[in-house]
């Protein structure tokens, strides 16, 4: 073979192998969007879950009470300073309550749902209204319901656990739990 085709040859599988590595560098600085959810938010869902299938297979009304004090206690143990860091969700809801204030609402899988109150008037000693201007009112702005996100902020404590759930049903409160949230940062999960 002549030492021109040899060349080319070396040069072209340099060419490919240098193409490989770059695209092997460029997976590496994107996140992975199968990176699990903090170790809180993953003990937290746990608890969820667990405590719906308990409801499943019990139909005794004590037993569901025992059941969800046993779940109160499981997300209370994975939240014990009620902090939520970089958690990962879904935009649930986005509204403005009458005074113009930002209502939110974050979904997780199994129904679990964070949400500020949706009026003035039963907010005024929590403080989970967004008011306009606040960050993460400006973040609001660009997302929409059904946006994948990452979320921090504090869950409020109250109720018969030690977090403040507030569907209006038991049976609401084990199969689609909706904890008060005062929220302190949302972005596009990328």
């Amino acid at each position: 073979m002549p030492s021109s085709v040899l060349s080319k040859a070396a040069l072209a599988g340099g060419v490919a192998a240098l193409c490989v590595a770059l695209l092997l560098a460029l997976r590496l600085l994107q996140p992975d969007p199968e990176t699990p959810p903090p170790p809180a938010q993953q003990a937290f869902t746990a608890a969820v879950v667990q405590g719906q299938e308990g409801m499943d297979q019990h139909p005794n009304e004590l037993k569901r009470r025992q059941l969800r004090r046993l779940r109160d206690a499981a997300v209370c143990a994975a939240v014990p300073d009620r902090l939520v860091s970089d958690w990962r969700g879904r935009v649930g809801e986005i509204a403005l309550d009458r005074d113009g204030q930002a209502t939110l609402s974050v979904e997780l899988d199994h129904g679990i749902r964070f949400a500020t109150h949706d009026d003035a008037g039963d907010d005024e000693q929590a403080h989970t209204l967004l008011p306009e201007g606040s960050p993460v009112y400006q973040a609001l702005i660009d997302l929409a319901e059904g946006d994948e996100v990452r979320f921090s902020g504090e869950l409020l404590p109250g109720g018969d656990g030690c977090l403040d759930e507030r569907s209006a049903t038991f049976s609401g409160a084990m199969s689609s739990p909706s904890w008060l949230m005062r929220f302190t940062s949302i972005a596009p999960d990328a």
